[in-house]
Order: C-alpha cells, then structure tokens, then sequence
C-alpha cells in the first residue's frame, strides 16, 4: 500500500497493532471487534496518485522526490496494492476474500 502521511496515529490503549514501520508505530489498528485505523491508502491508483502528486507539493519536497519519481516508483505496484486492497476490504465487511 501507498504510504502518504505528514502525521501519525496513536491507537487506543486497547487496540490490537495491525501494522507498523520504522517511523510509525501504529500503521493499522483493531479496537474492539468492528473499528479499524489505517495509516495508508487502500484506494490509491495512477489518477490519485497523480494528483497527489499535484495538490501536494510541500510532501514531495520533505521526502526530496520528484512527482515523476514517485510515480516510476510506484507504477510496478498498482495491480499488487489492488489485489491487496479488495482483499483486506472483502474482510472487514465479512465478505470471503
């Protein structure tokens, strides 16, 4: 999944860690049986990308990339994340992924 934050998240004293990175302790988190916090774009595809990319240039200039760079990053990834995504969706609406 597609990483664009500035901020973090701090889950609940309860919640259970879901997912986590070097700079972020909390990425995604389950409180209880039917809440859920994510810290990353499920959703994200080439347009969304793309205007990301134009509507935000201060992010690009802390992480020092190009919108360019980003998106050549990226691009290989896109049919991975969307495959990824409906499963992770499939699953915390109930459906059989």
């Amino acid at each position: 999944v597609l990483q664009w934050h500035g901020e973090g998240i701090q889950a609940p004293p309860e919640a259970v860690i879901l997912a986590h990175s070097a700079h972020y302790p909390a990425q995604a988190f389950r409180a209880g049986n039917n809440a859920y916090g994510l810290l990353f774009h499920l959703e994200m595809n080439p347009a969304s990308l793309e205007a990301i990319c134009k509507n935000c240039p201060g992010d690009l200039a802390r992480v020092q990339k190009t919108a360019e760079e980003i998106c050549a990053e990226s691009m290989p990834h896109f049919e991975t994340w969307a495959a990824r995504a409906e499963t992770i969706i499939r699953k915390l609406v109930g459906e059989q992924a």
